[in-house]
């Protein structure tokens, strides 16, 4: 039975307005044979008017890329505007 450590931690950005933060919620895993794994949990908007006016998007995008310089798998997160969805890649 392989043993994963987790450690969760959080990334902290203003918001847009300026007035509060964006937070978001990590976590990376360790296993003996030196794998590892992460991800995110989630987001929080702590600002009352960012919140009322944004969502946030993550959009992942899975380009071309040589196995010597990585998997070629990146993740965005986007502060958007409630009325909007950016739409995903083709």
């Amino acid at each position: 039975n392989i043993s994963w450590d987790r450690y969760e931690f959080n990334e902290i950005a203003k918001c847009a307005c300026g007035k509060g933060h964006i937070i978001k919620h990590c976590w990376q895993e360790d296993d003996d044979w030196n794998r590892s794994r992460d991800g995110v949990s989630g987001y929080n908007i702590e600002c009352p008017e960012c919140k009322i006016k944004y969502h946030i998007q993550s959009i992942t995008r899975h380009p071309f890329c040589p196995s010597w310089k990585g998997d070629g798998v990146y993740t965005v997160e986007y502060l958007v505007p409630k009325e909007i969805t950016i739409s995903k890649p083709i």
